[in-house]
């Protein structure tokens, strides 16, 4: 989880933490861009460079929102991604 040495400004391990997140949305970004479609993907590609850049430059208040937002958007994926599931069968 990136909140939590986010808000310790702990910006080393955030930094860590913030390249798995994007590691695991590359590798997986292609699938998400199919089920949700190509906006929600593309935001979602957005925010979580905000986000990088927020750690990276240490700003705490803004990496935090952002963060928010990059969970918001996975949970918008979630939902979108068991709605169309819901919809084959």
């Amino acid at each position: 989880e990136v909140y939590q040495p986010v808000s310790k400004e702990n910006w080393e391990e955030a930094r860590q933490e913030m390249d798995r997140w994007k590691a695991l949305w590359h590798k997986n970004k292609t699938l998400f861009y199919t089920l949700s479609g190509h906006s929600v993907a593309r935001e979602t590609d957005l925010a979580i460079a905000r986000a990088s850049e927020y750690i990276r430059n240490q700003a705490q208040t803004e990496a935090l929102a952002e963060l928010a937002v990059v969970e918001e958007l996975f949970i918008s994926i979630r939902q979108g991604e068991a709605f169309s599931i819901d919809n084959l069968f």
